[in-house]
């Protein structure tokens, strides 16, 4: 059980990371509305946020088989 709640632990870690990279870039593309934003810029800002998702959804479908097979 705790194995499963350190787990459960560090999803809600790396959900909460993404969570806050996103508001993050929101916050910046905010202040920059009336400036140019390089599409380079944002883009190396959201792959790391990719990358990190692709690890979450892919957490959350190891266990929704777990569960299944449980």
């Amino acid at each position: 059980m705790a194995a499963n709640n350190s787990a459960s632990e560090q999803f809600q870690s790396e959900i909460d990371d993404v969570s806050a990279s996103v508001q993050a870039l929101c916050e910046l593309l905010a202040a920059a509305q009336n400036t140019k934003v390089s599409a380079a810029c944002v883009h190396a800002i959201l792959k790391p946020m990719a990358r990190r998702l692709d690890v979450v959804a892919s957490t959350a479908a190891d266990a929704r088989l777990v569960l299944k097979t449980s």
